[in-house]
Order: C-alpha cells, then structure tokens, then sequence
C-alpha cells in the first residue's frame, strides 16, 4: 500500500503534502534483482531528484528545525511494530490495512 499512498502524493491527490523520502529495504537491498524490481526501479528513476531514496530508515536525514515529516509504514502487520521503532521522524503515522488486527505491542508503542 505504500506505494499508492506516494503516488497520490506524487499525483497532487492530497495537495498540502510533498513526498521527499522512499525507504525500500528490499529493492534497494536483498531485492534489487528480484524480477519485480524492475517496476520499483522504473518509479525510482522517474522520481529521482524530488524524492530521495533510501534502504534504511538510519540513512534518512532529519526534519529541518520547525518542520514535521509524516511517516507513513507500510508493511506486514508483525512487521509494523519494529518498523515503527525505527521510524525517526518528528510526526509518526501507522497506515493499517483495513480490517486487520493490531499486533499487541502496536498500543503501546503509539503511546510512548
């Protein structure tokens, strides 16, 4: 779901956000030569120069002093609550697919 969520973005669906960053630990890791990578790379040299790409959240620079990054994760659900720790943005947003239960460890992470 990631994806669509940054093309509407990139689409001017949703008109008062910019997307600046992609984390893809897969395709720009262990899957870079995967047969589907060939889709992600094709999106990635589109949007290359607007949107930084990164395989790692670690990589990502900070938000700039008075500003907020929104980030938006999109994984499995058992995946999420460790993607979630990783996260160092300013503002944190989990994205669920509808209808599927949290994980229990996910309430508390959002509260601390």
């Amino acid at each position: 779901m990631g994806w669509w969520h940054a093309k509407q973005i990139l689409d001017g669906d949703v008109p008062s956000a910019r997307l600046s960053d992609i984390v893809e630990p897969y395709f720009l890791g262990p899957g870079k030569n995967d047969l589907r990578a060939a889709a992600f790379q094709e999106f990635r040299t589109a949007t290359e120069g607007s949107v930084w790409f990164h395989e790692s959240v670690d990589t990502m620079s900070l938000p700039l002093p008075g500003t907020k990054k929104l980030g938006i994760i999109s994984g499995r659900t058992v995946d999420n609550p460790q993607l979630l720790r990783e996260v160092k943005l300013s503002a944190r947003h989990l994205s669920e697919k509808k209808n599927q239960m949290l994980v229990p460890s996910l309430p508390v992470l959002l509260l601390s």
